[in-house]
C-alpha cells in the first residue's frame, strides 16, 4: 500500500502516518519526493484495519483523525 500525503505536509505529519502503520505491525517506509511525501506500507496482508481506515479519511487534514 502507498499513502501520498498532501502537498506541503510536515515531517511532524508524517512521522504520524508512520507511527500508526508501525502501530499496526508494518513496515513504513517514507518516500520524500520534491512536491509531496509517500509512505510505503510493507507488510499488509489483505486485511482491512479500522485504524489504517482513520488514518487514510480523506477530509482530516492529512488524512489524521
Amino acid at each position: 500500500m502507498l499513502v501520498v500525503m498532501q502537498h506541503g505536509a510536515t515531517p511532524d505529519e508524517v512521522r504520524r502516518v508512520v507511527e500508526t502503520i508501525e502501530e499496526l505491525g508494518y513496515q513504513a517506509r517514507p518516500m520524500p519526493g520534491s512536491q509531496r511525501t509517500a509512505v510505503g506500507l510493507v507488510g499488509n496482508d489483505g486485511y482491512y484495519h479500522l485504524k489504517m481506515a482513520a488514518l487514510l479519511r480523506a477530509d482530516s487534514p492529512m488524512g489524521l483523525p
